[in-house]
């Protein structure tokens, strides 16, 4: 069996100079060269394309909720 795994990687706002402080040379928080490469994506899908579902309320589940609160056994 082959067994792949991915370096573990995390992101702060401090590793991202145009978000620790302002700066000259960023764009809505991002260098403005990686900015103008995301821009023509951004242009040509401004909105998602989805649709609303609509709602069939017979396969809505029904629910029940309680609420258990501990204290002294004679209440």
């Amino acid at each position: 069996m082959i067994q792949l795994t991915m370096p573990r990687t995390s992101a702060h706002v401090s590793d991202n100079l145009c978000l620790a402080k302002p700066l000259t040379g960023c764009t809505f928080g991002l260098l403005t060269f990686q900015y103008q490469l995301l821009l023509a994506e951004v242009i040509a899908h401004p909105a998602p394309d989805v649709r609303p579902l609509e709602v069939d309320e017979c396969e809505l589940g029904r629910s029940a909720f309680y609420r258990v609160v501990s204290g002294s056994k004679d209440h």
